[in-house]
Parts: C-alpha cells; sequence; structure tokens
C-alpha cells in the first residue's frame, strides 16, 4: 500500500473538499476522522465496516488482538479498529482495490469501488455519474518570471481589471471574498471564495469555494522553459438550481463556457504583465 500524505488544513475546508469528493465519485482512498463523522457516510452506504479481511491491499484487522478489534464493534458490525490506545482512533475501509492515498489523525477509510451498489446505485445513479460534479485542469504558458505571476494570481481583487469574465471581486477579510464570474452562457456564478493554502515557497495558491459552486480550486506556479508555468485545477458542484436542472443537456455547454473563461483569462493575465 502506498500512502501519500495530505495536508488538509482546516477543519472546515477539508470537510469541504471530501463532501465535494464523495459527491463526484472520488474521495480519498484512505482518511482518519472522528467517529461520528464516519458513521454519518456509514449511514448513506458510502463505508463498508472491518468484519472481514481485505480482499486487496495489506489492511487485514489479523494482526490486530480480540480486545483492541471489540472496541470497534456498533450497530452489529464493526465500523472501525483503532490506530492507537485511544478508544475513538479507529481505520475504516471502504471496498475496492488497493488504498492509494491516507492521511493519519484518527479514523482511516479506503475507496468505496464503482462496482459496489451505495443505495444511490440501487436507485439506478451512481456518483461518477454525477452531471452536476465538474474537474477542470489549464495551462498556462507564460514569458514572465514566476514571482510576476504569483505576484498577480494572489491578488484576487484585482481579477474583474485583466479578466473579463471576473466581473467582480469583493474582499472581505485578509482570507475571504466575493467573486462573480460570467463568460459567455447568460449566467453569473457567485461564490464565496476563502484562502486555504498560501505557498509562494511551492508556487500555491488554493481557495475553497461555496455558493453557487462548492469546491475547491488551486493556481499553482513553476518556472517553465523561459517564462512561467501555471496549471490551475478545480473540483466543484453545482449549487444553483437552474444550472442543476439543465446539467444534461447544458452540460457540454458549460464545460466550453469555463474553457472559454480560462482562456481569456490568460490573454488577460498577460497584457497585464506586460503593462506592469
Amino acid at each position: 500500500m502506498t500512502i501519500r500524505y495530505i495536508d488538509f488544513r482546516a477543519w472546515q475546508w477539508f470537510r469541504e473538499k471530501f463532501r465535494t469528493r464523495v459527491a463526484g465519485g472520488n474521495p480519498p482512498d484512505v482518511f482518519q476522522n472522528t467517529v461520528t463523522f464516519l458513521r454519518k457516510y456509514d449511514k448513506r452506504g458510502i463505508l463498508l465496516g472491518l468484519g472481514s479481511p481485505p480482499k486487496a491491499g495489506n489492511l487485514s484487522p489479523g494482526h490486530f488482538r480480540p480486545a483492541v478489534t471489540k472496541v470497534g464493534d456498533a450497530d452489529g458490525g464493526r465500523p472501525g479498529i483503532p490506530l492507537g490506545s485511544g478508544p475513538e482512533q479507529e481505520e475504516r475501509r471502504r471496498t475496492g482495490g488497493g488504498a492509494r492515498t491516507a492521511s493519519v489523525p484518527r479514523l482511516a477509510a479506503r475507496r468505496m469501488s464503482t462496482r459496489t451498489q451505495s443505495p444511490c446505485a440501487r436507485r439506478g445513479h451512481t456518483r461518477s455519474m454525477d452531471r452536476n460534479h465538474y474537474r477542470f485542469r489549464s495551462l498556462w504558458s507564460l514569458p514572465a518570471p514566476p514571482a510576476a505571476v504569483y505576484a498577480a494570481l494572489e491578488r484576487a481583487e484585482d481579477y474583474p481589471r485583466w479578466w473579463p469574465q471576473v466581473r467582480t471581486a469583493t474582499r472581505l477579510d485578509d482570507s475571504t471574498g466575493v467573486l462573480a464570474v460570467r463568460s459567455l452562457l447568460p449566467y453569473t456564478l457567485t461564490s464565496t471564495v476563502r484562502q486555504t493554502r498560501r505557498d509562494p515557497a511551492a508556487g500555491v495558491l488554493e481557495v475553497a469555494l461555496r455558493g453557487d459552486i462548492d469546491g475547491w480550486a488551486r493556481w499553482t506556479v513553476t518556472a517553465g522553459g523561459r517564462g512561467t508555468l501555471v496549471r490551475y485545477d478545480q473540483e466543484v458542484r453545482v449549487r444553483r438550481p437552474l444550472l442543476r436542472l439543465l446539467a444534461v443537456p447544458g452540460r457540454p455547454l458549460f464545460r466550453l463556457n469555463h474553457r472559454l473563461m480560462m482562456r481569456a483569462g490568460r490573454r488577460g493575465l498577460l497584457r497585464h504583465l506586460e503593462a506592469v
């Protein structure tokens, strides 16, 4: 089992990102949390207990003493196994494939296979087919120093000056603001944006989004050739009622709308950097 540690930073941000990834059928393979948190998702049919050894990976509970595993028994099953001596430290497993990612405070869970039916699947739906869940990635190559690009991207309140589709950007405090964006299609998305990571050394800016879309977005700025390579990653779930109703017929248009916005953003940032 390969474990990659992910620093989820603020607890509220972890919940937002985890909820988005679960909705999209791509939660982390391994995670940790409180008993209350895991039971919430267990009731939704997302997690499976550790009553029997897994068929793949090396998370077999066989090396635990019976007295220890008994601590995790509840509701007629085994929702967890303590990772340490504290009764609240448990390990949870989902079905399917070997675990690939993990973090390690209190509780852990493995990804649920798309072959395993949850309550949603039994109703004829799967999380992988959630039409309101989106993942985007854009790459910008810019002939400017990374420091200058990073400085421009971290001043979100200035986006409307060079990015036409960002209509307004209002700072609420040092780490929170409100953005309103409108691209080619006739709708405006408004979200509260909260900074969750600012790491100039790594070239990373990351925010949590809540509003018409919920999720997260991240800029990664690195040196590339004679200039800078900017990568934009975003994973969101649409909350605006009208767009949710149009999810199936409108999905290709929504993705095109995003691509056009990102292309315009690159052109605008390039002009902005040339002018300063």
